[in-house]
């Protein structure tokens, strides 16, 4: 059978910049984000290393490196990038917001359901503020260039729903191998990706890498990484919303340590 083709890129409005993303896709706690969110929150208390406050890099955060942080134990240190200022001014915006006081309802919602998955008595309020207080910078930066980070700078690399919009499986690769380079060894890769071929937002639709799980596979373990976690999870929220696509993959790895 002959591969597939990489998908054609089709000119994208920004649907960041208009809020339309964040309105569509955040503005409450949907089944897919509750399935990310228990993922990410299991996959980052994994111990790494001899302990210590963790250093969390969401890789193209968008406008949701807030959101999805709350899940992270509340001790990280969280960091972010992405290639769109729109989404990096986004979130810049939120975490302002928070230390003052001010909290979108969609992150509230998010921060309510990661008080229930840890099992404490904290507010919604005060784990947003608490998580904002963490954020220690959001940069500008191409996911299949050289990231705006350190090598071996981090325990865990983050992504959620942005690997698939690199436009090449060169480029995958690339992002990979990337991870790879700012985690510690023994650090962790947390990959949260749409199944399918493209995604839809106000009405638009954007093309998107066909993630098969050999493809996925095949580029985490070339990074290097061992793969710890691979799930299929078939989405409830087509049932709410014009999406584009069925599915998603919750993936995590481990960061190997360079050959002697």
């Amino acid at each position: 059978m002959s591969p597939l083709p990489e998908p054609a890129r089709a000119p994208e409005a920004d649907v960041f910049a208009s809020g339309a993303y964040w309105a569509e896709y955040y503005s409450s706690l949907g089944h897919e984000n509750r399935e990310a969110a228990r993922f990410l929150h299991a996959s980052t208390r994994i111990p790494v290393g001899q302990g210590g406050a963790p250093r969390v890099l969401d890789a193209g955060c968008g406008p949701t490196l807030l959101y999805w942080g709350v899940f992270y134990p509340d001790d990280a240190r969280l960091s972010g990038f992405d290639l769109n200022p729109s989404g990096v001014a986004f979130t810049q915006r939120c975490v302002a917001d928070a230390k003052a006081g001010r909290f979108d309802p969609g992150i509230l919602d998010a921060a309510g359901f990661a008080t229930a998955l840890d099992g404490r008595g904290e507010t919604a309020q005060a784990r947003m503020a608490a998580t904002a207080a963490r954020v220690e910078r959001v940069d500008l930066g191409d996911l299949t260039r050289t990231w705006p980070a350190a090598t071996a700078s981090t325990e865990f690399v983050t992504s959620c729903f942005a690997f698939e919009c690199i436009n090449s499986w060169e480029g995958f690769r690339k992002a990979c191998a990337e991870a790879a380079r700012v985690l510690v060894p023994g650090g962790r890769f947390v990959l949260v990706m749409t199944g399918g071929i493209q995604w839809v937002c106000d009405g638009q639709t954007f093309p998107t890498l066909f993630a098969t799980e050999r493809r996925v596979r095949e580029a985490l373990l070339a990074a290097p990484f061992k793969l710890e976690a691979l799930q299929n999870v078939e989405s409830q929220d087509v049932a709410v919303r014009e999406q584009g696509y069925d599915s998603m993959l919750l993936i995590r790895a481990l960061r190997l340590p360079e050959p002697v």
